[in-house]
């Protein structure tokens, strides 16, 4: 049954409530091992359908982040995901080290956990993101926020209002509103700019997540959106040393043992 309606393309029946369990259970177990880098692509394809099935069998009334999550997700599975970081990347790094004291041989930690990664992997979550926060923009641009003032005090007052959101339309100035308006509007109309050039990108990561937590902190369940978004923002455009510091002792690199040779790209890639 294909439906009939454009907004509801495809029509999937309820599923018994024991096999409804088993997909619950899937998904979740999927995400988990995803997450933990275990057989991490085979585990984003099984996620991915998960997310794909629950989104079309009733897409009305998914959320935006129910919409977004299966593609992302899908991305990863035909991606080298887990190659660099996860449980399986450590215990092939752990299985190397003990042949090679084995045969008394040295190795280079980036032979057997790769550096690099060849640039489409990394583009599409880019170019993604950046034209979310583009169209967002230019549809805000389209609408209220060049000409209707503290209209972003207007969002405070609904179901999704939390303490921080009550907090801040009580106590924060009214010329406030206006300044977060026009600044969030500046960053997601020219996000493919500010991104695009290195200079900007240091101050465009931190604007998106800035946004993001205080969307996230002002707005109950948009959190789950908010989150999402901010690790994307992360993932695509944190300096690479970042993860480095982070995950080093796990992961030894080249790049944390040597801090000279540290780079400021996003990620390093190849062609």
């Amino acid at each position: 049954d294909l439906g009939g309606d454009y907004r509801q393309p495809l029509f999937l029946p309820r599923l018994p409530n024991p096999i409804a369990y088993l997909f619950v259970g899937v998904m979740g177990i999927s995400g988990i091992l995803l997450s933990l880098g275990v057989r991490a692509r085979l585990s984003a394809a099984i996620f991915s359908a998960t997310l794909f099935f629950a989104l079309y069998s009733d897409r009305l009334s998914a959320f935006t982040v129910s919409k977004i999550a299966p593609v992302l997700v899908f991305a990863l599975a035909v991606s080298p995901a887990g190659a660099r970081y996860g449980i399986d990347a450590m215990l092939r790094l752990r299985k190397a080290r003990g042949e090679d004291e084995r045969s008394k041989r040295t190795h280079r930690d980036d032979s057997v956990l790769p550096e690099q990664v060849r640039y489409g992997n990394i583009f599409f979550f880019q170019a993604f993101i950046v034209s979310m926060y583009s169209a967002s923009g230019i549809c805000k641009a389209r609408g209220d926020w060049l000409d209707t003032p503290h209209l972003l005090h207007t969002h405070l007052h609904g179901s999704y209002q939390t303490i921080v959101s009550w907090w801040a339309a009580n106590h924060l100035p009214a010329f406030s509103w206006n300044i977060f308006q026009g600044t969030t509007l500046f960053f997601e109309l020219f996000a493919p700019l500010l991104f695009y050039f290195e200079k900007l990108r240091p101050y465009a990561l931190i604007y998106g997540l800035s946004m993001h937590a205080i969307i996230g902190l002002m707005f109950g369940p948009v959190v789950w959106f908010a989150l999402l978004m901010s690790i994307v923002l992360i993932a695509c455009f944190a300096p690479a040393s970042w993860l480095d510091a982070a995950l080093s002792r796990l992961f030894p690199s080249p790049r944390s043992a040597d801090p000279s040779s540290a780079r400021s790209e996003s990620f390093e890639t190849k062609e």
